[in-house]
């Protein structure tokens, strides 16, 4: 019976052990897709466009200086996103980034001249209780532009216990408007 018993014990161990290291990462989840995430804040009719921005070096030097930190990538997805007719009505940037020690994920949503319309948290692999809501994104982020310091303590309040959080969040919008500014606000003036 001993033998039974310590095997039983033995086995219990694995278990707890196992339900332990999945408890770890039981945090981490894609919270929408991002085309669901496009559907819903531009509708079903929506005509969306993906577009790879692949920045050469001069833009990378250009974003880099915008955005105030050392942007290493150097290819960024963004939705071009016109309605059934064909008309433009805004933009989308799917921007990832290291808040802590694990990613997060965002769509920033923005209109044809590269003004911040809102946000929306895609994926984040910290902690729950260091997320930010969609509800402080929009209230925070709505109507900055590339002339916004987008910065935590100054134009973003900082979210007791989500500060990493709130800095990278502020760090992707900058990113975003840098992007837009170089790459897509020239050829929407000129249409």
């Amino acid at each position: 019976m001993e033998t039974n018993s310590a095997w039983e014990w033995d086995l219990s161990f694995k278990w707890v052990f196992i339900l332990l290291f999945l408890g770890g990462s039981a945090w981490a989840e894609l919270l929408i897709k991002p085309d669901m995430a496009l559907k819903l804040r531009f509708g079903e009719t929506a005509v969306i466009t993906k577009k790879n921005v692949a920045l050469n070096n001069d833009q990378l030097q250009q974003v880099r200086k915008k955005v105030r930190w050392p942007v290493e990538e150097k290819i960024f997805t963004f939705y071009e996103i016109k309605d059934k007719n064909g008309t433009l009505t805004g933009f989308a940037s799917l921007i990832s980034d290291t808040v802590r020690s694990q990613t997060q994920t965002t769509m920033y949503f923005l209109d044809p001249i590269g003004t911040l319309k809102g946000a929306e948290l895609i994926a984040y692999y910290e902690p729950p209780e260091y997320k930010i809501s969609n509800k402080w994104m929009h209230q925070n982020l709505m109507n900055k532009t590339s002339k916004s310091p987008l910065k935590p303590g100054d134009d973003l309040p900082i979210v007791t216990g989500s500060t990493l959080t709130t800095e990278s969040l502020a760090r992707s919008a900058r990113l975003t408007l840098a992007l837009w500014e170089i790459v897509f606000a020239n050829s929407t003036n000129k249409k």
